[in-house]
């Protein structure tokens, strides 16, 4: 057994340190991998789209600037001096270009604080012009001032329009510390811009190549080497401007340059562990095969019958906290076995108690001379948490709808104290308002505020058939109108006026509603357990297959009796014997 345990351990230490270390390694390389990509990315996504922005806001400036231009060379009437300082645009020159491709000044703009020797054309008047030749619009950078070319028709001649901006983009790209090297490029391999972290002799010569050739600019993200055998990570994008990138280069050896460090570290972690793990393995293998040997021996006596069995535990481990598991077995057997004849009682007790609520409950089904009114109710537990009642006096026909917290035993005790209240309350011959607010006191003072319940209350009255309702929070009933097909955009929810919950609050008060009825109409009330019914699959019926149901037996166009049975038989075809969630109780009523 110990040379087992022994054996196993360093197995499985073993094999579970080498491929932690080949994982981790792996892991560690692919994550920075792709966090660098991610980065680089975001960054000069970021960059391009500044970048656009600033070509954009340049371009539309410039042209404001130039449909101003007078024959005179002046700019707007009266003439503007100099550009705005919140324009785009740092400075404006329009040249006109001779026959034989020269730039002559012919008028220009710029704002007022600006260094002119860093927004001179003379530098690069030689590339301006080959570059409009070539493709008539061109950009060239210098430090951070992009300065664009572009050849226009002023009222038939040529003319090259030459405005300036500082770039904010190139500032944060270029200028910024960051963990990459920033290039700007053309899709030929021209280095536009670069930063100093590659010198340009080091760039031509291990990149230029590839620039000219490869087409993995527009591919954003993509792993290179470079000629000096060097892995690089590299990512590009558009600058915004004909063929002209944004890249980011960065040296995946100095990238992963801490992976060696993890390597080594994770190999004298493990070489520590396997020396450990050895040692532990001696030392415990002969101090856990000692107590399984006495569990062993216990647990013959308790297959014997000897339910009194105690093993003394020993140390702090998972072998101690089987022996104590192990004692606190028998005991809880015996436990168990004293508890299962108290147990039947109880069931027997909740069993009598249901049939007690149920005495709570007016018959299922009665035929007033003015309301018809048949409903049906169905327990989650033994007992429930739901209740209906209905009464009738001289003039009106009152119909009691409620649902408290939860269900079981606690619930069913707090629909018999609303049970009580009610019997007390309808002798009052107080309005449906006052009949809540009493009933709210009621519930307060038997909950403390712990319990609640939601509750719906009509009072019809038999002579002009107008029915009165309140709402203490409860789902809103709904009115059937007798039509050929009814449609869910017929159906009327009684929701005008909803107020606390009963018990909330010994202070909440409650206003009335009145709607007119008319013979053949119908109404459904109910608790919200109907829409939580599941079938066998674990699927709601929710709200919607609680209207698809209701108006499928509507539109079955059957007597009331029948109507309401349809649409019971359409709920237990759909639950199919499974265990309710919440309680159901529902009752419909038809104006004779």
């Amino acid at each position: 057994m110990r040379r087992k345990i022994l054996l196993m351990l360093f197995a499985v230490g073993f094999a579970t340190g080498v491929v932690f270390l080949f994982t981790s390694i792996s892991t560690f390389k692919k994550d920075k991998l792709a966090y660098i990509f991610e980065t680089n990315n975001s960054i000069i996504n970021n960059i391009s789209e500044q970048f656009k922005k600033e070509l954009k806001l340049s371009t539309s400036a410039t042209k404001n600037l130039v449909s101003k231009l007078k024959t005179d060379g002046s700019f707007g009437n009266p003439a503007e001096t100099f550009i705005n300082a919140d324009s785009p645009v740092d400075k404006l020159e329009v040249y006109k270009l001779t026959p034989n491709r020269e730039l002559q000044l012919f008028t220009g703009l710029s704002k007022v604080e600006i260094d002119k020797a860093n927004y001179s054309l003379d530098p690069i008047k030689g590339k301006v012009v080959a570059q409009i030749t070539k493709k008539e619009k061109g950009l060239f950078i210098r430090g951070n001032i992009v300065v664009i070319a572009e050849l226009s028709k002023i009222e038939g001649e040529n003319f090259v329009l030459v405005y300036y901006f500082n770039s904010d983009a190139l500032q944060t790209f270029f200028n910024e510390e960051k963990s990459f090297s920033s290039l700007m490029i053309t899709s030929d391999g021209q280095i536009v811009k670069a930063d100093e972290t590659l010198t340009p002799d080091y760039i031509e010569n291990n990149f230029m190549s590839f620039f000219q050739e490869s087409k993995l600019l527009n591919s954003a993200t993509s792993k290179i080497q470079s000629n000096d055998k060097k892995d690089w990570l590299l990512t590009s994008i558009t600058a915004g401007f004909e063929n002209y990138y944004f890249v980011s280069l960065v040296d995946e050896a100095k990238a992963m340059s801490a992976l060696n460090s993890l390597v080594t570290n994770s190999i004298l972690i493990f070489i520590l562990m396997l020396f450990v793990i050895i040692i532990i393995g001696v030392v415990m293998s002969t101090y856990l095969t000692s107590r399984l040997s006495l569990l062993s021996a216990a647990t013959k006596k308790v297959i014997e019958g000897d339910l009194k069995t105690v093993v003394e535990p020993r140390g702090n481990d998972e072998i101690t906290e089987l022996t104590t598991n192990f004692n606190h077995m028998t005991s809880e057997i015996v436990r168990l076995m004293s508890e299962t004849a108290h147990k039947a009682r109880m069931e027997s007790e909740l069993k009598t108690a249901k049939v007690v609520q149920e005495t709570l409950f007016p018959k299922a089904e009665t035929n007033f001379k003015d309301l018809h009114i048949k409903g049906h109710y169905i327990s989650a537990s033994e007992c429930g948490g739901d209740w209906w009642h209905y009464s009738e006096d001289k003039d009106k026909i009152y119909l009691w709808i409620a649902d408290a917290t939860g269900h079981g035993a606690s619930a069913a005790l707090l629909t018999s104290a609303a049970k009580s209240a009610v019997s007390l309350i309808e002798t009052m011959n107080v309005p449906p308002a006052q009949s809540m607010a009493l009933l709210n006191k009621a519930i307060c003072s038997v909950s403390k505020e712990n319990m609640m319940m939601t509750c719906f209350l009509a009072a019809f009255n038999k002579s002009t058939k107008k029915l009165t309702y309140v709402n203490a929070s409860h789902e809103a009933p709904i009115l059937l109108k007798f039509v050929d097909q009814l449609k869910k955009k017929d159906l009327i929810h009684l929701n005008e006026n909803s107020s606390n919950r009963l018990g909330q609050s010994p202070d909440s008060t409650y206003s009335e509603s009145e709607i007119q009825l008319v013979p053949g109409d119908r109404m459904l009330f109910y608790t919200d357990g109907i829409p939580d019914i599941q079938n066998i699959s674990g699927e709601p019926l929710q709200e919607r297959g609680f209207i698809k149901q209701l108006l499928s037996s509507v539109n079955a166009h059957l007597m009331f009796p029948e109507f309401v049975d349809h649409f019971t038989n359409s709920l237990v075809d759909y639950r199919q014997n499974t265990e309710l969630v919440d309680d159901v109780t529902y009752c419909f009523t038809e104006v004779n």
